[in-house]
C-alpha cells in the first residue's frame, strides 16, 4: 500500500460509522449535516461593497425523540460600523429577501453586542421563540435559507447556507479558533469538508474566520499544509479548495486529528492552533 493509499484509508474510517448508520437506516436530512455560510456583501439583495466577510458552520442533527436542532458557530469581522442591530437566519433563496425565521440576536431579542468583528454561536429548534418545524428544514436543506447581518448601516453581509453534499468517503469538521494576541482575545469559526471518493481525486474544502481588535491573518495552514500565505493581504477570512495533488502532502497523523494553525498579521505575530472535531 502506497502513502498515499494510507491516507485515503484514513479518511474511509473516519467516515466509514456515518455512513453505515445512514445508510441502515432512513435518513430525515439528505444531506450531510453540515451547512456552510461564507458572508460577503456581494450576494446582499441588492449588492454591496466592502471588506467585511465571514463563515458560519451549522450541524443539523436529531435526538432519541427525533428533534431537530439547527446548532450554529458564526464569525463575521471588518464590518463598516460596529452598530450590530441584528443577525439572524431569513427564509427565501439567493437573489430575493424573505422573512426573518431565526433571530441570533436583536430583533427585539437579547441586543447584538457592539463591534465589528465578533463570533456568535447558539442553536435552533422546535422550542425557539420561532420554532424550527420540518418545513422549514426542508427549505434549509433546499438552500433557501439564510443569515444576514444588519448594522447601523443597513445590511452589510449575507450568506446562503450551503449543505454539503452527502457523498460516500466524506468527513466533516468544525473548529472553535479561540487565541489571544498583544490587542486582545480572537475568536473565530472553521469547518473543512473532506471527500475521498472517487479514491483517485480527493479534495477539502476548508472555510474560517477570525475575530478580534486588528486581526488579520498572515498565514494558514491545515498540519503541515499551507493554505494561505501572503504577507500583502491582510483578511480575516480563508476560504480554498485542496486538490488531490496538495492533499498527499499531509500525512495520515494530520488527517486523523487535524489541526488549524493561523499566524495572525500582529506585531510580533500570533500563532493559534485550533484542533478540528469530527461532525457527528
Amino acid at each position: 500500500m502506497t502513502r498515499f493509499d494510507s491516507l485515503l484509508a484514513v479518511i474511509a474510517a473516519l467516515a466509514a460509522p456515518r455512513i453505515s448508520a445512514e445508510t441502515s437506516a432512513p435518513s430525515h436530512h439528505p444531506h450531510s449535516p453540515l451547512f456552510i455560510a461564507r458572508l460577503s456583501p456581494k450576494v446582499l439583495v441588492p449588492p454591496a461593497s466592502g471588506n467585511a466577510s465571514g463563515t458560519g458552520a451549522f450541524v443539523l442533527t436529531s435526538d432519541d425523540n427525533r428533534r431537530v436542532r439547527l446548532s450554529y458557530d458564526l464569525t463575521y469581522a471588518s464590518l463598516r460600523s460596529p452598530d450590530i442591530r441584528s443577525v439572524a437566519l431569513r427564509n427565501f433563496s439567493a437573489g430575493g429577501n424573505g422573512k426573518v425565521v431565526h433571530v441570533i440576536c436583536g430583533e427585539g431579542n437579547a441586543a447584538c453586542a457592539p463591534g465589528a468583528a465578533r463570533t456568535l454561536a447558539g442553536s435552533w429548534d422546535e422550542r425557539s421563540q420561532l420554532p424550527l418545524t420540518p418545513g422549514l428544514v426542508s427549505e434549509l436543506t433546499a438552500q433557501r435559507i439564510y443569515v444576514e447581518v444588519l448594522t447601523g448601516r443597513g445590511p452589510e453581509l449575507r450568506a446562503q447556507l450551503e449543505p454539503q453534499p452527502f457523498m460516500a468517503g466524506y468527513t466533516q469538521y468544525i473548529g472553535r479558533i479561540s487565541g489571544r494576541s498583544a490587542q486582545g482575545p480572537v475568536t473565530g469559526t472553521a469547518a473543512v469538508w473532506l471527500v475521498a471518493i472517487p479514491p483517485d481525486k480527493p479534495l477539502a474544502l476548508v472555510d474560517a474566520t477570525v475575530a478580534g481588535e486588528n486581526a488579520t491573518l498572515r498565514s494558514a495552514r491545515l498540519g503541515s499544509l499551507t493554505l494561505l500565505k501572503a504577507p500583502g493581504l491582510r483578511s480575516p477570512t480563508v476560504s480554498v479548495r485542496i486538490d488531490s495533488k496538495q492533499i498527499r502532502g499531509l500525512s495520515a497523523a494530520e488527517l486523523q486529528s487535524p489541526v488549524l494553525v493561523f499566524t495572525l498579521a500582529t506585531d510580533p505575530p500570533v500563532e493559534i492552533r485550533t484542533p478540528l472535531v469530527v461532525v457527528p
